[in-house]
C-alpha cells in the first residue's frame, strides 16, 4: 500500500506541474495535431492512386494513415517516458534523493509511467475523436470500442516494457541524456517496417521478416481492421494479432522489469545516481 501511495504521489506531482505550466500540454497537443494533419493531407491527395492496395483494410488510405500515426505517437511516448524521467531527475539533482529509500527509483518511474498513461490516453482520445467526428475519417462505430481498447492496452503494456528496457541503459551504458540506442532503434524500425505508412504486403518478401518481429506491426494491423472494417476479435487476422501482441507485452514487461532492477543494482555499486559520466 505504501508503494502504491508513493507511485500516486509522483503522478500527482506531474499533474501539479502541468497545472502551473499548461502551455506545455497545449503545445504537445498542437504538435500532435500538426503531425497527424500532415499525413492526413498527404493521404487525402494520393488516396485515389492507392485505394486498391488498402482493400483489406477498407480501401481507405486516409483512415489507414491517420490511425497509424495517432497510435504510433501514443506508443512512442510510452516507450520514451521511463528514460526521459530518469534523465530529467538526474540532471535536476533529484535522482539521488529518489534512490535513498528501497525501490525509490522504481517507484518514481512507475509514477511517471502512470502519469504518462493518463496524459497520453487523453491526447490519443482527443486526436481519435477529432478525426472520427469532426474530420469525418471513415471508421465503423460503436461496436469496435471494446476491441480497440483491448489492443490499445496491450500496445501500451508492450511500450512500457520496452521503455523499461531502454531505461536500464541509463545505468548499463551510462547514457545520461539524449537518446539511448534501444528505444531509438525500435522507433526507427517501427517507422520503416511496421506498416505505419504503407502495408507490409508492399515490402519485398526478403524484408518482411523485419515487420513480423515488431510488435507494433500486429497492433497497427488489429487497430485498422477493427476500426475501419469493424472486424471482431474472432476474425482470423485480429485473433493472431492479439495473441502475438499479448506474448510481446508479457515478455517485454518481465524483461524490462528484470533489466531495470539489474541496472539499479549496478548503479548502487558504481554511484550511478549522482556522478556525471
Amino acid at each position: 500500500m505504501e508503494k502504491i501511495r508513493a507511485i500516486l504521489s509522483f503522478a500527482w506531482i506531474e499533474f501539479r506541474a502541468l497545472k502551473y505550466y499548461p502551455s506545455n500540454l497545449i503545445l504537445e497537443i498542437v504538435k500532435g495535431y500538426v503531425t497527424i494533419f500532415v499525413w492526413f493531407f498527404i493521404a487525402y491527395f494520393i488516396q485515389g492512386f492507392s485505394s486498391a492496395t488498402f482493400k483489406e483494410f477498407g480501401g481507405n488510405y486516409v483512415s489507414y494513415v491517420v490511425l497509424g500515426v495517432i497510435f504510433f505517437q501514443s506508443s512512442q511516448a510510452f516507450i520514451l517516458a521511463p528514460f526521459k524521467g530518469l534523465s530529467t531527475a538526474f540532471w535536476e539533482k533529484r535522482l539521488e534523493t529518489y534512490a535513498t529509500p528501497s525501490n525509490g527509483v522504481q517507484t518514481y518511474i512507475y509514477g511517471e509511467m502512470l502519469w504518462n498513461f493518463v496524459l497520453k490516453t487523453f491526447t490519443t482520445l482527443l486526436f481519435f475523436f477529432t478525426f472520427v467526428f469532426i474530420v469525418k475519417v471513415d471508421m465503423i462505430f460503436p461496436s469496435s470500442y471494446l476491441n480497440l481498447t483491448l489492443v490499445y492496452i496491450l500496445l501500451t503494456l508492450f511500450s512500457f516494457g520496452a521503455g523499461m528496457i531502454g531505461a536500464s541503459n541509463f545505468f548499463f551504458l551510462e547514457v545520461k541524456q539524449g537518446r539511448e540506442p534501444f528505444t531509438w532503434t525500435l522507433g526507427v524500425l517501427t517507422q520503416l517496417f511496421s506498416g505505419l505508412y504503407y502495408p507490409i504486403s508492399l515490402f519485398p518478401k526478403g524484408m518482411r521478416w523485419l515487420s513480423y518481429i515488431l510488435p507494433q506491426s500486429y497492433a497497427f494491423d488489429a487497430i485498422r481492421r477493427i476500426s475501419i472494417n469493424g472486424a471482431a476479435l474472432s476474425e482470423r487476422h485480429v485473433t493472431m494479432d492479439v495473441l502475438v501482441l499479448t506474448v510481446f507485452a508479457i515478455g517485454t514487461i518481465f524483461l524490462g522489469r528484470w533489466l531495470f532492477k539489474k541496472s539499479i543494482v549496478r548503479a548502487e555499486k558504481t554511484t550511478g545516481f549522482s556522478s556525471l559520466v
